[in-house]
């Protein structure tokens, strides 16, 4: 009796099963040993998976080899190294393993092990690990807005011979909440502070005159101030001015652990979206040079960054708003409208006071002290009448230090600048002292310097580098038929002397009389004996 089960209930079992009487009692002793079912499950034959026949010294060999030439950042396929253990055993003296062999021991290692090792943490931690925590939660419309840039896929041509320029870059905003893309801004330029600037601009101010100087004929009802602003770690996010700005409107930063991409999903796909529909368009060139083939991207090119701008917004409110979003179940403008119904009635958004003020709070910002001449920035002085009283004057907290104001300046035009005036709390329009200068963007000012600094000549002298502006913009008129790059700057330049000037009332920000310089400025230190600083 075993387990107190009787032989002849061992007999009953055997003939009800069909086996031997010695089969019966095999498995109850399994049972007894291992205390689990599992254990009377059928096994293969053969020797266990991972048992290893061969000599010590050979498989020594292997583990080092694949540790030395696999497990690295050269990433050597399976087979040089294979061809590196034979050579290793011939030299030593051992009988050299089979390739399949090889290829067994480097199976079995763990594949996150083998990720890290050969691709990097990063990669590892993507493919393996569990995607924890999450981003605040998008609530209702314009809770949570993301951010993020992209080069487009596509070639354009400039607008006056119509010959390709190269590709733009778009900097996208999108509404977490309702997938809605909130804003963009499209440029010829990299990435900066500015493009972040102006594509949150967009996305707070309303798009209706802006869709009709485009002959966008969709709506694109999405507007309003944000609460919190979604992007990643670069350094166009971190600047003072966008900190600056973000801080005065009441919008919070929030900037994405670092290299983990995935808590800015929402706008990676969505980048991904605009790239497929681009990926149609004539001039593009494609993910990749495999992808594109022999197609010729430059040949095909015909629209201008006007024209695809138009382009982008017509399909982002005549199609991407209207169909239905994957995640959602709806199309993203149906659950904005929904969003509002809901948000409206318990809470009001907030809407931006004064959209001139906006556009220049987002522009780059500089802090000056008035001189004499006027204020200086990058060895250019700018100057008007309105500045006189501020020249000299002091800090009201420190009687030994100059008192510094806040300028800002359109990268795209830096033939003036906006001088915020602290007793008025406004900005006026400063433009160069010497109105004789032509329109200039900043990009220009820093290849005039690299070109100056070459040259070992002094950044900062004016008259060099306008005079060194003027030689340049010959030579690009020039070449402007010829290459691309002499075209993409020269289209540059007319996009940047195209910029509207920003019309910047006189009247306070805050309740009170109506004290704004109304007079037409004088010439340039008239009578600079009579100005005196405020107290």
């Amino acid at each position: 009796m075993l387990c107190g089960v009787s032989k002849e209930e061992v007999r009953r079992a055997a003939r009800l099963l069909g086996v031997n009487v010695a089969t019966v009692y095999r498995w109850m002793t399994k049972l007894k040993q291992a205390d689990q079912v599992s254990a009377l499950l059928p096994r293969k034959r053969g020797m266990k998976q991972g048992r290893v026949f061969m000599d010590a010294a050979v498989e020594q060999l292997i583990q080092e080899e694949i540790e030395q030439s696999y497990l690295n950042e050269l990433r050597l396929s399976p087979r040089v190294v294979a061809r590196r253990i034979f050579l290793k055993c011939r030299e030593r003296g051992y009988n050299p393993p089979s390739e399949g062999t090889i290829r067994n021991r480097i199976r079995r290692l763990p594949r996150s092990a083998c990720v890290e090792r050969r691709i990097g943490r990063q990669a590892a931690r993507q493919q393996f690990h569990p995607k924890l925590g999450h981003l605040p939660g998008a609530d209702y419309p314009y809770a949570l807005v993301e951010i993020d840039h992209t080069p487009l896929d596509l070639i354009l041509v400039d607008d006056l011979h119509r010959q390709p320029i190269g590709r733009p870059y778009l900097t996208l905003a999108i509404d977490v909440f309702s997938r809605t893309v909130a804003g963009f801004h499209l440029s010829l330029e990299a990435p900066s502070t500015t493009s972040v600037g102006l594509c949150l601009s967009h996305a707070i101010l309303p798009k209706d005159i802006w869709c009709v100087e485009r002959n966008v004929t969709n709506s694109w009802p999405i507007h309003g101030l944000m609460d919190c602003v979604h992007c990643d770690n670069g350094r166009e996010f971190h600047s003072k001015t966008l900190h600056r700005a973000c801080e005065q409107y009441g919008i919070r930063l929030q900037y994405r652990p670092v290299r983990q991409p995935h808590y800015g999903g929402h706008i990676e796909r969505l980048l991904g979206t605009y790239a497929k529909e681009i990926h149609a368009l004539p001039g593009t060139t494609k993910s990749n040079p495999t992808e594109r083939g022999e197609y010729d991207s430059e040949k095909h090119a015909c629209m201008t960054l006007k024209e695809c701008e138009a382009w982008l917004a017509e399909f982002t409110t005549g199609v991407y708003h209207q169909r239905v979003h994957s995640a959602l179940g709806i199309s993203p403008i149906l659950k904005l409208q929904e969003g509002k119904a809901e948000r409206n009635s318990h809470a009001k958004s907030r809407a931006c006071p004064d959209e001139q003020r906006l556009r220049l709070d987002f522009l780059p910002c500089f802090d000056r002290v008035v001189q004499p001449t006027g204020i200086r920035i990058d060895g250019i002085d700018y100057y008007h009448d309105v500045l006189r009283p501020w020249i000299a004057a002091l800090d009201p907290g420190d009687a030994n230090t100059h008192r510094k104001f806040v300028v800002r300046r359109d990268p795209r035009n830096i033939s003036r600048i906006y001088f915020y005036d602290p007793e008025l709390r406004q900005y006026f329009e400063i433009p160069y002292r010497d109105n004789t200068h032509p329109v200039m963007s900043v990009w220009e000012l820093r290849s005039l310097q690299q070109s100056l600094r070459e040259q070992g000549r002094k950044q900062s002298d004016e008259e060099a580098l306008f005079d060194s502006l003027k030689k340049l913009r010959d030579y690009q008129e020039q070449a402007e038929e010829k290459t691309s790059r002499a075209r993409r700057a020269a289209q540059r330049r007319r996009l940047n002397s195209a910029t509207d000037s920003m019309t910047i009332d006189a009247t306070p920000l805050d309740d009170g009389e109506e004290t704004g310089f109304t007079g037409a400025a004088p010439a340039p230190f008239d009578d600079i004996e009579g100005g005196s600083a405020r107290e």
